[in-house]
């Protein structure tokens, strides 16, 4: 499951993918647990999942870092996806292997807003919500993070998407995959993000694009 969730990681070799609404998910690498600390605690060898959805979100969220889990933000205005292009700021599928990555670089001119890519179809969709409902349950666990890293993702995504223009946006950027319409698109996440609590995550993502408006040339 884990090894399927993650797109962009491993392509097939003549370099194109092949996505298909309800038809299997684009092949990728999950990334490996981490041999030391992660952000809920513990290294792997002490990790015990209480069933297969924990076990789905560890290898997902597991890897990464402390630092980046573990944050004290406010809250800042909302931006659509469209309208983080009108100021300058790009977005742009992150690298890095674990999910739920959120990050804002700033340049002289422009900026980048680096998000997770997410592959979209009907498993994994039932995945995402489940992962947040299992963060839901047990908020509170982990003393490095308030524990909703998937839900403050998703919480983005359906910030970036008000209009299907945004959501072609995300496709064109490549952080969003998958089969479905615009319009279903846009409907599952911004159903699913009235459903969410805001995690720390979240806020820290709207603090850093609060923070390239009022400094960007």
């Amino acid at each position: 499951m884990g090894a399927k969730f993650h797109p962009g990681k491993a392509k097939p070799k003549n370099g194109r993918r092949r996505m298909r609404w309800g038809s299997g998910c684009i092949p990728a690498t999950a990334p490996a647990p981490p041999s030391g600390k992660s952000h809920g605690g513990g290294g792997i060898e002490h990790y015990k999942p209480p069933h297969l959805l924990g076990l789905l979100r560890f290898t997902q969220v597991g890897g990464m870092p402390e630092h980046m889990a573990n944050y004290t933000a406010y809250p800042m205005s909302p931006s659509s996806a469209v309208e983080l292009a009108e100021i300058g700021v790009v977005l742009m599928p992150s690298t890095e292997p674990w999910f739920g990555d959120m990050r804002v670089r700033r340049f002289r001119l422009a900026g980048e807003l680096l998000l997770s890519p997410v592959f979209l179809r009907e498993v994994t969709a039932c995945w995402l919500v489940n992962m947040a409902a299992l963060e839901a349950s047990t908020a509170g666990a982990s003393r490095e993070s308030d524990g909703f890293v998937v839900s403050s993702y998703l919480s983005v995504l359906a910030m970036l998407m008000d209009r299907k223009e945004d959501v072609h946006e995300l496709r064109r950027r490549r952080l969003l995959h998958g089969a479905p319409s615009n319009k279903q698109a846009l409907g599952f996440f911004k159903g699913l993000g009235q459903n969410l609590r805001f995690g720390d995550r979240y806020f820290v993502a709207l603090e850093e694009i609060d923070s390239y408006k009022r400094h960007r040339s």
